[in-house]
């Protein structure tokens, strides 16, 4: 830390923040050395920025330090980096075959990138109370993982294997995205779901989450109110145990043949409506506007999904520009889907 024209050296700090430029690029499990002047926190307007950065263990601002770069040795935190460093060529191919917009959006869906996201995109999507679109949430997992399950099945895997291969592909993919805490907490709610579903009891999971709840609180309290991400996971888990039954009867009696599809949207949907209170809460001011297009948006949220990690897998063996039409498609779709209601959220 640089401080009074001394070099101190601290050999245990709390976690801070570090606003820097855009570029270079630094990523997970790389070594660098930063020197700053910590500053603290301070309230912005009426928002308590200091306690919203103390339940996250954050008791610091780092602004624009001088960042060194330092050589890596350590043999596993290559191996780690290898991994992580997927998330970077994967940006790369979406940037090279998306729009501006469409890119940025697809990236902040599937890798977990926001900053890219224009800070008025993200106010729209605020406004129709879709801000957690744009982050790893339980939601994201939970699709993801029934996304794979269905892949495995369709292509004959045993069945007893399935679970724990999509499972361990899951973990693997949190790991991908930095495993930042949100993520963690996101792929453990996941995790539930996903176990649930695939043993058909989804009515045993209550016990299960009030158990994981209770042990995430045990070691965090300050969870339960001042954490929006981990009450919405909470919420959106909830949604999925009591409102996906009747979802999924409500797509059987209007004929909705192709199950998987089915059982997505019906996930979707179940976590959207019971997590809708609290995301207008938080993120935005009611209007009769807003549910309408969440309704729009949220079952799309599964074909973009298959369709983005789709053309992504296929971009390794070759790269056909016109398949990227359709994760374009459903992009482009949820961009002017939420800038039209954005806009009759703010005039209503």
């Amino acid at each position: 830390v640089f401080q009074d024209k001394q070099i101190v050296k601290i050999k245990k700090v709390n976690r801070v923040i570090i606003f820097t430029n855009l570029y270079p690029r630094f990523h997970n499990q790389e070594k660098i050395e930063v020197i700053c002047t910590l500053q603290k926190p301070e309230k912005i307007d009426n928002f308590n920025y200091p306690r919203y950065l103390e339940i996250q263990k954050i008791y610091g601002l780092c602004l624009y330090p001088q960042i060194t770069k330092l050589k890596q040795k350590d043999v596993q935190a290559k191996t780690w980096f290898s991994l992580t460093n997927l998330r970077q060529i994967l940006a790369k191919k979406i940037d090279y075959n998306l729009s501006y917009n469409e890119a940025s959006l697809a990236k902040a869906i599937l890798l977990g990138f926001k900053q890219e996201l224009s800070t008025d995109w993200k106010e729209k999507f605020a406004q129709i109370g879709l801000a957690h679109l744009l982050a790893i949430s339980g939601l994201h997992i939970s699709i993801l993982g029934l996304l794979i399950l269905e892949f495995l099945l369709f292509f004959h895997f045993r069945r007893q294997h399935v679970f724990y291969l999509t499972s361990l592909l899951i973990w693997l993919y949190i790991i991908m995205v930095g495993a930042p805490v949100s993520a963690l907490r996101a792929g453990l709610m996941g995790e539930l779901v996903l176990l649930a579903v695939y043993l058909g009891r989804l009515n045993s999971l209550p016990q299960a989450i009030v158990f994981t709840a209770s042990l995430m609180l045990l070691f965090h309290p300050e969870l339960f109110w001042h954490s929006p991400g981990w009450q919405l996971s909470f919420l959106a888990v909830l949604g999925i145990v009591y409102l996906f039954p009747l979802m999924k009867k409500l797509f059987q009696k209007i004929h909705f043949q192709t199950k998987g599809i089915a059982d997505l949207l019906a996930i979707t949907l179940s976590a959207q409506l019971a997590t809708w209170p609290l995301s207008f809460y938080y993120f935005s001011q009611f209007s009769f506007f807003a549910p309408l297009g969440n309704l729009l948006i949220l079952p799309i949220l599964p074909l973009l999904l298959f369709s983005l990690i789709f053309v992504l897998f296929l971009s390794f063996f070759f790269n056909f520009p016109l398949f990227w039409a359709i994760p374009w498609f459903f992009l482009h779709y949820i961009l002017q889907i939420t800038e039209l209601f954005a806009k009759m959220t703010k005039g209503g």
